[in-house]
């Protein structure tokens, strides 16, 4: 009798659970999905919202029993939205006793936890400010299950000509929410553009129901006869179709919503008429005069005035993807902030001062006051309170935090633009303040923070605490300090507020040396990264980055002679499939690229799959598939590949493209050498030519496209795929550049258009410039091409360095077959002959140079190379036979020969001394000039190439007339104000400095 009253009680509370969050449901706005619970970057079935994700962790030193925390981090302002706002109605969420509403943390009430698991993530819908992203998300939502349910019409058919159809329909509409709608504001025509389509899809599935169903009404009665299994299915199809119809109609309502009234596209059509003999079925009413058109849809003007499609504000695209600048929390040491006037960065300290002596701990809260509310107050010139950069950590102490720094640093370039506009001297008083406060700040940073001898260490603060503490402090100074980009500040010098330390603790965390190196470049991209777990292919359980170094990774690096293949799934055994060897042989012979279709893309099973070679002229488009060898899809045409991939690969390349051709260099690129050659000579065409190029790279792939923005961009940034020679022209030449994540493919235009309204955080702006790399719009232009190729490919590597020129040749239009007939040693030499325009920057590529005569100056590597990089914006040099001319400012002196470790310098540069300090690569060098960067600054370090003018020519006036000199080295000038008797070492003494034109050999 007890055992049945506990369980009529369970049972009650079991229901009442139910229909409490039937109730909970119904009380969530319909454009606010609710939230949707899944594993780390893996998309939740069945949705597509774009959304942010959260981590659930277990905290219980300050959590209630059997509560779980939600660690919520710089997603807070979406998580307030979606769950905040319903805990006045329902116990979703509660606050435990040492948890306040401004935590980054929000505690689950017991009563749903079981809902919850400790260790996995939680998406939240992103709120959009930018109406046009919150249009496409709504669009793309709707469509994905418009495309998923078409999908399903498969079911009613195995005729494989309807199948492939049915394919063709459904691919035309995944390319349409991929490829065609992040452009839609981009043309006047884009909304009207996809109507179209939408309208031509629909009338496609018509076209296949009229073909699939026997019966032309609803009534039964009037049916011709059929058994109950066939009346059944013939229900099910129509019900199929009425759903295929209204998931189109609604297409159309969200589309006319957002663009029915814009003044700035072309008008959309105000109904979409279709051909069927079915309209009864539907109630479709006949269009004037016409007995087999019906309208499908109609445009109804809305009650109240319709939005127009305007160009969202500036303040409206900086809230997009919550402008959040993202640092780790650092302890905060108890300086007391408020309570005082503004002052200059200067005055900060003495206006807090007391007139007692102070604790060492005392002077380091102040020097970290200094640093973050000082430094802000002065550049902003206005008081900043406490609570805007420190709140409660989950311990219930102070800690710092740069939550709100965007909408400081936002509201501050927003107020000195304006004062420009009306009082330029006042503008130029406050930029040239504000970049005296930085680079102050800057200097402290490097010589009180992490000082042996310093405040913080004197104070008794653990390494730990040091390191967080300069973290925050480098983040507002890198935020202020790309910021203040916008302001007209001469003779700006670099401010790196990035420390060595840092790149320690993340190698040791497991990123390889040479991505933690790259994002070194950026303190916020670094500390952004650091809050990420490393991507490590093959799993953990992999020898991780032991052998890489600073400048390469040899995770990606391969063994030809070890190499094998993966398959989709480890216990997978399926047999290999390739297309007819001979006909890709016979293809690349005549000069054509092979593509490969499916012969039986419909047929499952084990056994190999009919791989057909085409080309170009017999397909509506392809895809260009771009990988990495070691994420195990290389191969060769004689060798072929897993069944298993090849379908998941065709599964892709149909949400592309009609028809699903692609090409693989696994499938296309036989092993003979000859036609080997010739397919390395068609590559550049490969990608220029093909509709969309897919990127498939493993540690891509482990994000979800839904991730936050910053995520995605530090994934693609710090890839397998980014670091691999071979795919920069793949990505540069491509039209349509796709990334495959964890949960679906994303157009990189869109990516970098999301960028668009963070403009103030250093983060997303240096990840965006180092993205901007792949997008090849400097292709076009010849004068960019020298300078973005040779600084994209300083953190790539290949497993076969001679290809080097082979795989950038197609960007300067130079042809690669040509190379593969030249010897090895001679390549780089013959490539940049056949550039012929350079910049005479590449001079100060650091690296190893080519022998040949005429080329000491030569890199014998991009990849290689290093230092002072090349000018993106100029050709100003022609590379010849015998040399590099070029016309060069010279400081000239008396031939002089050095050696490394003795002191030189150098006098006659206005009032400076300069100390000449050369690499040890150097050691006892020959000069008689110096070849300084463009825009050198008198008092500043300068880096040189070090030259020896060999002769004067006749006719020096003449302006085709050149000094031949040859390269030695380079050098670098770092001025003092030591007067020459204060000094030992040799002493130079410059007699002249101006231009020359030059051959430098």
């Amino acid at each position: 009798m007890l055992r049945k009253i506990c369980k009529d009680i369970a049972q009650c509370i079991w229901d009442a659970a139910s229909w409490f969050f039937s109730w909970l449901a119904r009380l969530i706005p319909r454009d606010i999905p609710q939230c949707i619970l899944s594993s780390r970057n893996r998309q939740p079935k069945g949705s597509r919202t774009h959304t942010s994700a959260v981590h659930l962790t277990n905290i219980d030193h300050h959590v209630p029993p059997d509560h779980i925390a939600l660690n919520i981090g710089e997603e807070r302002t979406a998580v307030e939205h979606v769950i905040r706002s319903d805990s006045r109605t329902s116990p979703l969420v509660s606050d435990g006793p040492e948890i306040h509403a401004d935590d980054n943390y929000v505690v689950i009430h017991p009563f749903v936890r079981s809902a919850f698991t400790a260790g996995q993530t939680i998406y939240f819908p992103e709120v959009y400010s930018d109406p046009v992203e919150k249009f496409k998300a709504e669009f793309r939502d709707r469509l994905h299950d418009l495309t998923t349910h078409m999908a399903g019409m498969s079911q009613f058919t195995d005729q494989p000509e309807l199948v492939s159809f049915l394919q063709f329909v459904c691919s035309g509409l995944s390319r349409l929410g991929i490829l065609e709608l992040p452009n839609i504001e981009l043309n006047s025509e884009g909304p009207r553009r996809i109507q179209a389509s939408l309208a031509i899809s629909c009338q496609a599935s018509l076209d296949l129901f009229e073909k699939l169903c026997p019966v032309a009404t609803p009534d039964i009665r009037a049916w011709p006869p059929m058994d109950e299994t066939m009346a059944h299915s013939v229900t099910e199809l129509i019900d199929h179709q009425t759903e295929t119809i209204m998931l189109f109609c609604e297409l159309f309502n969200i589309l006319a919503k957002r663009y029915a009234g814009s003044a700035r596209h072309t008008q959309l059509s105000k109904l979409v008429s279709v051909d069927t003999r079915f309209a009864t079925i539907w109630n479709l009413e006949s269009t004037s005069g016409s007995t087999s058109r019906f309208v499908l849809w109609r445009y109804r003007e809305p009650r109240q005035a319709i939005h127009t499609a305007t160009e969202p504000s500036r303040a409206q695209k900086s809230l997009y993807s919550f402008s959040v600048i993202t640092s780790k929390e650092s302890v905060w040491l108890g300086c007391n902030h408020d309570g005082f006037e503004l002052c200059s960065f200067s005055n900060y300290i003495k206006a807090r001062q007391s007139s007692g002596r102070l604790s060492n701990r005392e002077k380091a809260a102040l020097l970290q006051s200094l640093l973050t509310f000082g430094l802000l107050e002065d550049v902003v010139q206005r008081t900043i309170p406490e609570y805007l950069l420190l709140e409660k950590g989950p311990t219930g102490d102070l800690v710092m935090t740069t939550c709100n720094l965007y909408s400081i640093i936002h509201e501050w370039v927003e107020s000195i633009l304006a004062l420009k506009g009306s009082d330029i001297e006042a503008y130029r008083r406050r930029s040239n303040d504000t970049w005296v406060t930085l680079c102050t700040a800057c200097a402290k940073l490097g010589v009180d923070v992490v000082n042996a001898h310093g405040p913080f260490r004197e104070a008794g603060l653990s390494p730990e605490d040091i390191t967080a503490i300069a973290r925050t402090i480098g983040v507002i100074g890198e935020a202020v300090t790309a910021a203040s980009n916008v302001l007209d500040i001469p003779d700006r010098i670099p401010l790196n507020w990035t420390l060595t330390e840092w790149d320690r603790e993340m190698v040791v965390d497991g990123w390889c040396p040479s991505m933690v190196t790259k994002l070194s470049r950026s303190t916020s991209s670094l500390e952004y990264a650091s809050l990420l777990k490393p991507f490590i292919p093959g799993g953990p359980e992999r020898d991780s980055h032991s052998r890489c170094t600073e400048k390469v990774c040899m995770m990606n690096t391969i063994d030809t002679s070890m190499y094998s293949n993966q398959h989709v799934t480890e216990t997978c055994r399926c047999k290999y499939s390739k297309p007819s060897v001979d006909d890709v042989l016979t293809t690349l012979s005549n000069n054509q690229i092979p593509l490969i279709t499916l012969g039986n893309a419909h047929c499952h099973g084990d056994g190999p799959m009919q791989l057909l070679c085409t080309t170009s002229d017999s397909v509506q488009g392809y895809v260009a598939i771009s990988h990495v060898w070691s994420d195990g899809l290389g191969s060769t045409t004689e060798a072929g590949l897993p069944t298993c991939q090849v379908r998941r690969l065709a599964s892709l390349v149909y949400q592309l493209v009609p028809g699903g051709a692609f090409w693989l260099d696994a499938l296309c690129i036989p092993a003979q050498q000859d036609m080997r050659d010739r397919a390395i000579g068609l590559m550049a065409r490969t990608y220029q030519e093909a509709d969309v190029v897919l990127v498939l790279d493993s540690g891509i792939q482990s994000c979800s496209v839904q991730a936050p923005l910053k995520e995605r961009l530090v994934r693609i940034v710090t890839s397998g795929w980014m670091q691999r020679m071979w795919t920069l022209q793949e990505a540069l030449l491509a039209k349509n550049l796709t990334f495959k994540f964890a949960d679906g493919i994303t157009l990189m235009g869109e990516i970098l258009s999301s960028c668009t309204g963070l403009t103030y955080d250093p983060a997303v702006q240096f990840l965006l410039k180092e993205s901007q790399q792949l997008t090849g719009l400097f292709v076009r232009e010849q004068v960019f091409k020298f300078g973005n190729v040779s600084c994209a490919l300083q953190f790539r590597t290949t497993s076969k360095p001679r290809d080097e020129t082979l795989a950038i040749a197609g960007l300067f239009d130079v042809d690669a077959y040509e190379l593969t007939q030249t010897a090895p040693a001679e390549r780089m030499r013959t490539l940049l002959l056949r550039i012929r325009d350079i910049p005479s920057d590449v001079l100060f590529l650091e690296g190893p140079k080519l022998s040949g005569p005429g080329f000491k100056w030569a890199p014998a590597s991009f990849m290689l190379s290093a230092g002072g990089g090349v000018n993106l914006a100029k050709c100003d040099a022609i590379c010849t036979e015998e040399g590099l001319l070029a016309t060069r400012s010279a400081i000239r002196f008396d031939q002089t020969t050095l050696r490394s470790g003795e002191p030189w310098w150098l006098r006659g540069l206005e009032d400076y001394t300069y100390l000449i300090s050369a690499g040890p690569a150097l050691g006892e060098y020959t000069c008689n000039a110096f070849l300084p960067r463009d825009k050198w600054i008198v008092g500043s370090m300068i880096l040189a190439v070090a030259v020896l003018i060999k002769d004067e020519v006749n006719g020096a006036d003449d302006p085709d007339s050149r000094l031949a000199c040859e390269y030695v080295g380079h050098v670098f000038l770092s001025p003092t104000r030591f007067g020459t008797d204060d000094i030992g070492g040799g002493i130079i003494a410059v007699q002249e400095t101006r231009a020359l034109n030059l051959c430098i050999t």
